[in-house]
């Protein structure tokens, strides 16, 4: 997807780059590190973070080097970082807030404000 949104933006290709393996590889983020207690006022359960946080809006490709170094800190945190790594990435660097809603029914719903810098 990464790729695909660059050469729809007019960008050249880097999707042999993106598909490298190895330690100059790239690896998927998740925006939210694995810590289900900073959003327990926005969960229920640690299971219904787990559940958004692997959704594909809340993940990036992004090369192994930068996941190593802001991997856990906090998505307001690392945000910023973001911006030097893809187009996609960048994106992200204009939300401020992510707020998840949680619908009353059996479907949760998520919704992600996005309002900029």
């Amino acid at each position: 997807m990464t790729d695909y949104v660059e050469t729809r933006s007019g960008r050249p290709s880097r999707y042999a780059e993106y598909a490298q393996r190895g330690r100059r590889g790239y690896e998927i983020e998740h925006i939210w590190a694995d810590h289900p207690e900073r959003h327990a006022d926005e969960f229920t359960h640690a299971s219904e973070f787990q559940e958004y946080r692997n959704r594909i809006g809340g993940l990036l490709l992004l090369p192994k080097s930068f996941n190593a170094s802001y991997g856990d800190l906090p998505y307001a945190e690392k945000r910023e970082h973001y911006a030097a790594q893809n187009l996609l990435a960048r994106a992200f660097t204009s939300w401020r807030t992510i707020t998840i809603r949680v619908s009353s029914g059996s479907s949760p719903t998520a919704i992600a404000s996005s309002r900029a810098l």
